[in-house]
């Protein structure tokens, strides 16, 4: 046999098994995401404000914020230590930079925020799948006030593997970072 002839009698044998094996072990189709209808802000005195101007936060009155972080989720272990964790891929793409105004604060803090959807198939606390539920707390606001950084989140449980995830980040303080 010819060895060009052999090659290509190879690569189609190759061809034929791995769409065989595709045709016997069916791939699981992606995970369907699916982001909550809005965002409500249940914090009186607060209002959170997106810098490029898209959207604002205000007590009670829903939104719906023009992106959100669609691929995993992020487990809430060690989040208060990862002070970056806006700065890193991929959450650099969906992450807004805000001015969190605070009655009684003369100047608002600096923030950044990022929404996440969740996935259909992941077992996850039903009201994170309907509202990006979003508080800040007044500890936060001291702590940010001084010139830390306050990093707030929503966390959700998944029941899958007994873990808690965020779903919606808020880094804020009076220093521009």
């Amino acid at each position: 046999m010819n060895k060009n002839i052999k090659n290509s009698f190879g690569a189609l044998m190759v061809a034929g098994l791995t769409l065989l094996a595709g045709c016997v072990f069916p791939q699981a189709p992606p995970p369907k995401v699916t982001p909550p209808i809005h965002a409500i802000l249940t914090t009186k005195g607060v209002q959170i404000v997106a810098k490029n101007g898209d959207w604002i936060m205000e007590y009670m009155k829903p939104v719906q914020p023009p992106f959100f972080h669609s691929g995993d989720l992020w487990h809430t272990w060690g989040i208060d230590q990862n002070r970056d964790a806006y700065r890193t891929a991929p959450f650099a793409r969906c992450v807004f930079d805000v001015d969190v105004h605070v009655d009684g604060l003369e100047q608002p803090l600096h923030g950044k925020m990022c929404f996440f959807a969740g996935y259909d198939n992941i077992q996850i606390e039903p009201s994170a799948k309907r509202v990006w539920t979003v508080a800040v707390p007044s500890e936060f606001v001291e702590v940010a006030r001084t010139g830390n950084m306050a990093i707030v989140y929503q966390p959700a449980h998944v029941e899958e593997d007994n873990s808690d995830v965020a779903t919606w980040i808020l880094w804020l303080s009076s220093v521009p970072f």
